[in-house]
C-alpha cells in the first residue's frame, strides 16, 4: 500500500481588512488552505507584487 502523496507547503503573504484597519499574515499553507483563506477574505500578495 501506497502512503499517499505528500501536501506540498507554501508560504504566502496575506491581507484583509479588519475594523478599519489592513491585517497581514506571512504563513505557511498548502493549497487548499490558501484556497479557504481566500474563500474566507483574504487577499494573497505574489512575489512579483501582484494582488490575486
Amino acid at each position: 500500500m501506497s502512503r499517499g502523496k505528500k501536501k506540498s507547503v507554501r508560504w504566502h503573504l496575506l491581507w484583509r481588512n479588519e475594523e478599519g484597519q489592513r491585517v497581514w499574515l506571512y504563513e505557511p499553507l498548502t493549497f487548499q488552505e490558501l484556497n479557504d483563506r481566500m474563500s474566507h477574505g483574504w487577499h494573497v500578495i505574489n512575489l512579483d507584487g501582484a494582488v490575486v
